[in-house]
């Protein structure tokens, strides 16, 4: 599941931990480095969670290959 313009909302970790759905990954994507890297620190370990600095408009620098997931 990609979750655009993530900020620093707790949705992500939300949608892992209230949806109950098996194999389900959750990638954050927002612009703002420092947002970003603090929301990554302070992730919970155990969950598939990741937060990355990009332009949700253009995935093509964080997914070359077209393989989001």
């Amino acid at each position: 599941m990609l979750v655009p313009g993530c900020g620093n909302s707790d949705l992500s970790l939300k949608l892992l931990t209230n949806l109950d759905v098996k194999n389900l990954s959750v990638e954050s994507i927002d612009y703002e480095d420092q947002i970003v890297k603090k929301m990554e620190d302070e992730k919970p370990k155990g969950f598939p969670l990741n937060f990355k600095v990009g332009d949700c408009t253009d995935l093509s620098d964080l997914y070359p290959t077209g393989d989001i997931f």
